[in-house]
Formats: structure tokens, sequence, C-alpha cells
């Protein structure tokens, strides 16, 4: 059968050639500039991510710090909230690995040891604590707590030490010194905020009031002499010294030399109250020892002003703290917090001054009643005043000085 002229006439039609090689050209160069994105840009953005979280659990380690100095030598229980993971930005097409998880932990268990004329000679358990990432990007060490230093340790992976807060335990000027054991089993493993809660010893297992006179004290420590002490301790007369690897393999033993009656001692427990007979207190308590500030700044007015979340609803979007401090400590700080039940939902410090205004919210979109607690503290986190709010707060709900319980 021959072949008609329309037949041979379509199979040589060939105009739709060009626009499916030119849709498949550009659906190429799509693919290739997505893959660029998704190798490049993708990792570079949640580096930046990570790098920013990194930063913030920084200041949420200086902010535990603090706490645990707080509860040790005040005396009072402290709640803090970290988040210790972090999540990648929201994406459409692109992929991200899994959100980065955090972990914080409590180590193994040392003894502060201490010995002197008059009493037998005292082990008190300590731990230290670290803050260690999991991040896909980066790669950064443990951040870690001890004796009331806070640093960043890469010496695992061949890199150095970088102390991010500096020891409260010899307060500037020498004379004196502030221990706090730290104890009980804690680990938490999250992409989202933990709470650490800090109880002080309820009472004391271990008897230090036997001793006279000059006591030693040894202490655990992974920092060497040469590392941080040696010069960090250079102007107090009570140091002696660390002996290197005296209690482990990287755990040494920093000594110190102080009178009984200028040592403040005092046992922390995480997540519950230190229990057994192995807790001990000196110096600490009620009635602050003369190294903590009982005098000095105090707030001379406080208005707390409760702002609601956009909708209609009674959800409280921000808490903002403003008033004025006497005879205020250009070197401390007012710390503005939230509880909810006891749990602490928002936090937020800012440089102390006469006049002052701090702000934060309660990282929370459902919640329309909340406590709030708002302090001074001297450079070492210790308190010159702190003051709770008599009732909870909510919207249209603003509460003056009068409004607190200030002690």
């Amino acid at each position: 059968m021959e072949r008609s002229d329309s037949d041979a006439s379509i199979r040589a039609d060939d105009r739709a050639v060009a626009p499916v090689i030119g849709f498949i050209l550009l659906f190429g160069i799509l693919v290739i500039a997505f893959s660029g994105y998704q190798a490049t840009a993708v990792p570079q953005q949640n580096a930046e991510t990570e790098f920013q979280h990194y930063e913030d659990v920084q200041n949420d380690m200086t902010v535990v710090r603090n706490s645990i100095s707080q509860a040790g030598q005040t005396n009072v229980s402290q709640f803090e909230s970290i988040r210790i993971g972090t999540n990648y930005r929201k994406r459409i097409l692109a992929l991200n690995p899994p959100d980065p998880r955090g972990t914080l932990r409590t180590t193994d268990a040392y003894n502060i040891k201490i010995d002197g004329s008059g009493g037998s000679p005292q082990e008190i358990p300590t731990q230290f604590l670290e803050y260690r990432n999991d991040y896909n990007e980066l790669d950064i060490g443990s951040i870690y707590y001890e004796n009331s230093v806070v640093y960043l340790d890469e010496r695992g992976e061949g890199g150095g030490l970088a102390v991010l807060d500096d020891q409260n335990l010899v307060p500037d000027g020498g004379g004196s010194a502030r221990v706090t054991a730290l104890q009980g089993e804690y680990e938490e493993s999250s992409v989202g905020r933990v709470t650490v809660e800090l109880y002080p010893a309820e009472a004391a297992n271990l008897n230090l009031d036997d001793f006279d006179g000059q006591v030693t004290v040894d202490i655990p420590t992974r920092l060497t002499g040469e590392e941080y002490w040696d010069e960090e301790l250079d102007g107090f007369d009570g140091y002696v010294g660390v002996e290197l690897d005296a209690y482990a393999t990287g755990v040494h033993q920093l000594t110190l030399e102080v009178d009984i009656d200028d040592l403040r001692f005092n046992t922390v427990g995480i997540d519950s109250v230190p229990e057994g007979d192995s807790s001990a207190r000196q110096g600490v308590g009620p009635s602050p020892p003369s190294s903590t500030p009982s005098s000095g700044p105090a707030f001379d007015s406080l208005n707390i002003e409760v702002s609601k979340s956009p909708g209609g609803n009674d959800n409280i979007q921000q808490v903002r703290a403003t008033g004025s401090v006497t005879d205020p400590d250009p070197d401390g700080e007012i710390q503005l917090q939230l509880f909810d039940s006891g749990t602490p939902f928002g936090e937020n410090e800012v440089d102390m001054t006469s006049g002052f205004s701090v702000m934060t919210d309660p990282n929370s979109s459902n919640k329309q009643e909340l406590s709030v607690t708002i302090r001074l503290l001297d450079s070492d986190g210790i308190e010159y005043q702190s003051c709770q709010s008599n009732d909870q707060v909510a919207v249209n709900n603003n509460l003056d000085l009068s409004d607190f319980d200030c002690n």
C-alpha cells in the first residue's frame, strides 16, 4: 500500500522538537542549581543556626553557673531553663538533616577533702557538669562547669581551652573561699529546653564545726595550674597549687588553705535535695556570710507591665519590668525571671543601673498567668536582693513594688 503525502508530511514535521529540548535543558539547569543549593547553601545556613545556638547555650551555661553559686551561697533553691538543642529553619523543597540534639549531664563524682586541726577529715562528693552538642555542621567541643568556672574544652580534639566565665571560688582580693559541691545524677538529651533544678542541702550530714583555725581544702578539677589556676589565683595567699592526676587521669587536685571562719561551703543537689551522709554546710544560710553582699543595691521602685498576644485572647506575650535601684553596682546585673508552678518559662538580664528596663517573654503562646521574680546580683551572681510577686501576673494586672515579697 502506498503511503500518502499526508503521512510523509506528519513524519517530517519537527516543530515540537525544539521546545522539548529547551524544556529538558531548562529542567537540567534547575536540577543542577537546586543540587548546588542543597550541597552548599543548606549546610551553610544550618551552620549559622548551630553557631547562633552555641552562643546562646554559652550564655545559658553561665546562668546555670550563677544559679549554682546562688543556691550554694544563699541557701535558696534555684530553677533555670537551658535550650540544649535547636531547630533548623523550615524548608519547602530542600532537605535538612535531623535537628541537632544536645546533652546536659553530670560526670563521675570525686571527693572534696577538708582537713585541719580540731576536726576529723571530711570527704564530700562533687561532680562536673558537661554540655555536649550533636551538631551536623560544626565541630565544637563540650562546655564544662566546675568549681564556678565555665569553659570550652577541645583538648580531646587536639585543641585547647577557652574560659567563658571565670571562677568565683575565691573572690577578688582573696581572704575567703566559696566552695559549692554539686551532687546528684542528671542527664537530659533534647532538641528543646530542659529545666535544671538546684536544691541546697536541707541538713548538713558531715560536721565542719569542729575544725579550728586553718584548714586544707582539696578540690577536684579538670584544669591544671598552668592552664588556669596559677594565674587566676596568683594573688591569693591560700593557693597551694595543683597536683596533676591526683584523682584520675585528667582529674587533678586543687589545694587551698583558708581559715575555717573564711570558708563558705555548701552542698547543692541537681534535680533533688542532697541525700545520704555526704552533704556539708559551713558559713552559709539565711544569714548571709560576710563575703556575701548583705547591704548595697536595693529596689527603690518596681513596675511590671504585661502585654498580651495579638489575636484578641489573654495569653501573655511579654513581661517588662521598669523601676529604679538605690546604690547600683556597676558590675552587677538585674535579672527578670518568669515561672509557672515553679517551672521557669522565660528569663533576661541587663546591667544594673539606677534606672532600668528589662523585658522577657514566657517562651510559650498559651500562658495566661505567671509568677515573676526579679533579682539584683553582684558580678559573681550572688544576690543583693530578690523580689517575688505575691500573686501571679496576667494581662491588664500590672504590679508595683508593694505587690512583691523582697528579701
